[in-house]
């Protein structure tokens, strides 16, 4: 138990303060751009937000 990690993850609109963050996986553009095919790919993802707020 003394290895186990838990991996926490925020969408775009509830991000993590830079403060907050331990570790961080680097991704290349080309995974990123598949990244989002998936989250789009899910039907609750699908429509924009009510409130962005500030973030691009």
């Amino acid at each position: 138990m003394k290895d186990c990690w838990v991996w926490l993850y925020r969408g775009a609109w509830h991000e993590w303060d830079i403060h907050e963050i331990e570790m961080a996986v680097p991704m290349s553009p080309d995974q990123v751009l598949k990244k989002r095919h998936a989250i789009f790919y899910h039907q609750s993802q699908k429509d924009g937000v009510m409130f962005q707020g500030e973030d691009n």
